[in-house]
């Protein structure tokens, strides 16, 4: 398969569907991991005679380690079953260009991140995953203390959360498609970022199950959907920034804001922290005003009409 470009032809390669499994596979077995105490949280506290916090020191510990690691991971892999499935599925690049001439130069991870940090709309990125990130994290960690209010048991705990994040996988599919489709990035995130915002006022207000499963599909959907777009505009808006310092860079900014949000969770309570969030979507809703289009996209876009039928 390939696409016409301007001068150039690109060629799709099918290869890349396993660099996508692969992908998965490491991100899988990590939420397994780090939110494997998440929805049984009460019975950790029973067992272990703990508390909330002590518990989920658990899932915090998972956001400390990358905050430590996510910039020296920029050249190494540091985990070995991740290290072995990369060394046997990943190529160091494809047989032609992935792109236009000139689009494959990358800078040096610390002059890329200087490149980064003069960027307005970078800055502004990383503020919006400060806050969002890091509310979706604590959200995540701190479920079962949020359902434990609304009288839920372990079974139906585990359903809520796992509603946001397979509906997250649903959107993480249909909104890059829709990005895409319309060559546009700051419309659909705007979009996405706002649609999130009623999800999150239901998990804060609703009291009964079925509330909190609709709640946390629009929540997932619309919140996890919009993600895959923001890290193509962060790659887009950064080049010739390597991708994996800017967006590791959104990352480690959402994992700092996770230790703090569970940390201010369980001091300033569920109901409270999650009206704090809802401003704070809101702030973030601003933000996303404030950016400006991606040129990358936009140029694409021109070329596209200019190009001969």
């Amino acid at each position: 398969m390939t696409s016409q470009t301007t001068g150039s032809q690109i060629e799709v390669y099918r290869y890349r569907w396993v660099i996508i499994a692969v992908f998965a596979v490491i991100n899988i077995v990590v939420q397994l991991q780090w939110l494997s105490f998440a929805p049984i949280a009460k019975a950790a506290q029973s067992v272990y005679g703990v508390s909330a916090l002590q518990v989920d020191f658990f899932s915090i510990i998972y956001l400390a380690v990358f905050v430590i690691f996510c910039i020296p991971a920029s050249y190494v892999i540091i985990t070995a079953v991740g290290a072995v499935i990369v060394l046997v599925f990943l190529r160091e690049k494809p047989p032609t260009p992935p792109c236009k001439e000139g689009q494959d130069e990358r800078f040096k991870v610390f002059e890329g991140l200087r490149h980064m940090l003069k960027n307005r709309d970078m800055l502004v990125l990383i503020m919006v995953f400060f806050l969002g990130l890091g509310m979706f994290n604590a959200i995540t960690t701190c479920i079962d203390q949020i359902c434990k209010l609304r009288g839920l048991n372990f079974e139906q705990t585990g359903l809520v959360g796992g509603m946001m994040l397979i509906s997250g996988v649903l959107g993480s599919v249909v909104f890059p498609l829709i990005s895409d489709k319309l060559r546009k990035r700051k419309a659909v995130f705007l979009f996405t970022g706002i649609c999130s915002i009623p999800g999150l006022i239901g998990l804060t207000t609703t009291g009964h199950y079925w509330g909190m499963l609709i709640s946390a599909f629009l929540m997932g959907f619309f919140f996890l959907g919009g993600a895959p777009v923001l890290f193509q505009f962060c790659a887009e808006i950064n080049a010739p920034a390597p991708e994996s310092t800017s967006q590791g860079l959104l990352m480690l900014a959402g994992q700092i804001g996770g230790i703090l949000f569970v940390i201010g969770m369980n001091g300033l309570g569920m109901i409270p922290s999650m009206v704090v969030f809802i401003v704070f979507s809101l702030i973030n809703a601003i933000l996303f005003l404030l950016m400006r289009e991606s040129k990358m996209i936009q140029s694409d876009l021109t070329g596209a009409m200019d190009a001969p039928a």
